[in-house]
């Protein structure tokens, strides 16, 4: 369960020689938009020697976003093919189809590699309007998907809409995205907030879109990762209204009762599931500290 995702241009050695430091939960190793045309097949084998070399020491999640397969997509899963640590793969402007693809093309990698079935994860990256109408089917369609990623920036351009720092004109895109994952019961992680230097406009964006049902949020900046991960920990307030709920609740099965109370609200088991869920994530926040 990651609360930040960094992207990290794989052509800038500088910054991938820092992503140690990072405090975000994983690390979005980038081949696609960040990196230029004339700097694809550079950055690829630059990414490869990085990844080799590099000694996880925080455990932080791997990611690679490669290039569509019907463009570079391919040139770099073959380059990357031979790292061990990657944790999961991004796919830019996903669809069912292309998802599919991509899970046999991974598949094939595991089989020549000896690596277990489904080892790598696929992260589809929802940003077309199309994708947003269709993302509980893309989440779906295989089960290396543990999570999506919204893509405001784009799915905005096709829109014709422009961005704000309040967000109200993506706020339905983001709804539906946020509620295909809950339904397809993966990760949903919230697009990144481009102004690194409004941390008031950062602070709203996140809390906005944890409202909406987010569970993770990608950021494009090192400086980003402590607002976020902050907001998307539970609180000691949180977690312990969240362990009362548990403990009343394992109470009232050994005493055979079907309804019990804490605080002097009544508990019911959707109630109980987002108890569970925030221990669970708090418990995996300590883990990352």
């Amino acid at each position: 369960m990651w609360r930040t995702l960094q992207f990290i241009p794989a052509s800038r050695e500088k910054m991938l020689n820092k992503a140690q430091e990072s405090s975000a939960d994983a690390l979005i190793f980038d081949l696609e938009d960040s990196v230029t045309l004339d700097e694809k097949e550079k950055a690829r084998n630059m990414l490869k020697d990085f990844l080799l070399r590099f000694e996880n020491e925080k455990n932080k999640g791997i990611i690679v976003r490669v290039n569509s397969l019907d463009t570079y997509g391919e040139e770099d899963l073959d380059v990357l093919s031979a790292v061990n640590s990657i944790d999961a793969i991004m796919l830019p402007k996903a669809e069912r189809y292309s998802v599919c693809e991509l899970d046999k093309r991974l598949a094939a990698i595991e089989t020549h590699r000896g690596l277990p079935e489904n080892r790598l994860t696929i992260i589809p990256l929802i940003e077309t309007v199309v994708a947003v109408f269709d993302a509980y089917q893309t989440a779906l369609s295989s089960e290396r998907v543990q999570g999506m990623l919204f893509g405001a920036e784009d799915f905005s351009a096709q829109m014709g809409i422009v961005r704000t720092v309040q967000g109200s004109e993506i706020s339905t895109a983001r709804s539906l995205f946020a509620m295909a994952c809950k339904a397809a019961e993966v990760e949903a992680y919230d697009t990144p907030f481009t102004d690194v230097k409004d941390e008031d406009g950062l602070i709203l964006d996140t809390k906005n879109g944890k409202s909406l049902g987010m569970t993770g949020k990608a950021v494009i900046h090192p400086k980003q990762t402590e607002t976020v991960n902050r907001i998307y920990t539970p609180t000691p307030d949180e977690v312990s209204k969240a362990e009362r709920i548990i403990h009343a609740n394992e109470a009232a099965k050994r005493e055979g009762k079907g309804a019990f109370a804490v605080d002097g609200k009544m508990i019911d088991a959707p109630i109980v599931r987002r108890a569970e869920n925030v221990l669970k994530l708090y418990h995996a926040a300590m883990k990352k500290q």
